[in-house]
């Protein structure tokens, strides 16, 4: 399950309310509303239910959507960008856009960090060379550092490396990922890595760097064996995702 965000590229849930309002008796009582002679409809606790359920009809009233980025304010009262992820299929590494080159991917093979049964398996195939999958992104900025991270667990292999290459990515910049001691090596260029453990083995494996020009560029996850990229594989073999 992997994210890609950028310093840039934002995203917020800012929503607008409107409401009317009808008998007090119903949900969840203020005592300003008789007051009032009335309560309103739309009655968010959010507080307390840590969700957006209206208490009145117990139903998800608001929605949102954004055609552009978002910000917002810190505890410090500092203007933020949120981050967006600006990879598709995020949990579907089997669809388009990911393409894969002598890898297979299988869908739903592991329970995942979320406890759901969603966690793929990344498989070399039993062929010679360089077992991977990309995804190309397009709208790179110079200068905006992006961060692409992925949930991984070891299986029979135990090694991930993850790339940005191509496009406006002109200088590789690739981290491998130690899956059973969680360490992080710098093969290329000069990201910055980062390793989070997750229990039952998983690891949140990430890779900040920022490109030299602007354009499409390509993120890509690429399998080794005992550190090594380049292998034969036996069609079995290989990392959750």
């Amino acid at each position: 399950m992997p994210f890609l965000s950028s310093t840039l590229k934002t995203t917020a849930l800012v929503p607008s309310l409107g409401q009317h309002f009808t008998g007090f008796s119903e949900g969840f009582y203020d005592p300003f509303w008789p007051k009032a002679g009335a309560a309103p409809s739309l009655d968010q606790y959010f507080a307390a239910d840590k969700n957006l359920t209206d208490r009145i009809s117990g139903k998800q009233l608001i929605t949102h959507t954004r055609a552009g980025g978002g910000t917002y304010i810190d505890s410090n009262r500092v203007l933020r960008n949120a981050a967006v992820n600006l990879l598709l299929q995020s949990e579907g590494f089997q669809n388009s856009p990911w393409v894969p080159t002598q890898s297979s991917i299988t869908a739903n093979a592991a329970t995942s960090p979320s406890g759901s049964s969603n966690a793929a398996k990344f498989i070399a195939t039993n062929t010679s060379g360089l077992h991977y999958i990309v995804q190309t992104i397009g709208g790179g900025v110079a200068g905006t550092f992006y961060t692409f991270s992925v949930y991984a667990k070891a299986d029979a292999l135990s090694s991930l490396k993850l790339d940005y290459t191509n496009g406006a990515f002109a200088v590789n910049q690739s981290v491998r990922f130690n899956l059973t001691n969680g360490t992080s090596q710098v093969t290329a260029g000069t990201p910055t890595a980062s390793v989070t453990p997750l229990p039952n083995g998983w690891y949140r494996c990430s890779i900040t760097a920022a490109p030299t020009g602007s354009g499409a560029y390509q993120v890509i996850l690429v399998l080794s064996q005992a550190g090594v990229d380049s292998f034969t594989g036996d069609g079995t073999s290989g990392v959750y995702l």
